[in-house]
C-alpha cells in the first residue's frame, strides 16, 4: 500500500463510480446544518480532484446550494466552492490556464 504523503491524492484513484458515490454523499450532507459546511469544503477539493465527476453534479449542487439557509458560518465555504468551480470551468475552456 502506499504511503499517504507519497500519493498526491487518494480520490482519483478510485474507480469512476466510487468517485460519484463520495460526490452523492457529500451532497446530501448538504441538507444537514451540521455537516453543510464540511461538504462544502470536501467539494471544493473534489472540485480540483475529480473535476469531470464533480461538473455532472453541478446543477443539482447549486440548485441545494440556493436552499441552504446561509449564515455566517456557511458564508466563506460557499463562496469557496464556487471560486473553485469557476476556476475547473475556465480550465475545461482555456487548458493553458
Amino acid at each position: 500500500m502506499k504511503s499517504l504523503h507519497r500519493s498526491r491524492s487518494l480520490i482519483p484513484q478510485f474507480s469512476v463510480m466510487l468517485q460519484a458515490e463520495v460526490v452523492h454523499c457529500l451532497f446530501f450532507g448538504l441538507v444537514l446544518a451540521q455537516s453543510a459546511r464540511e461538504c462544502l469544503r470536501v467539494l471544493t477539493v473534489c472540485c480540483h480532484e475529480i473535476p469531470d465527476v464533480i461538473t455532472h453534479k453541478l446543477p443539482a449542487i447549486f440548485l441545494r446550494l440556493s436552499q441552504i439557509t446561509q449564515t455566517v458560518a456557511l458564508a466563506i465555504p460557499v463562496l469557496e466552492f464556487l471560486k473553485s468551480e469557476l476556476f475547473v470551468v475556465m480550465r475545461q475552456i482555456f487548458p493553458r490556464l
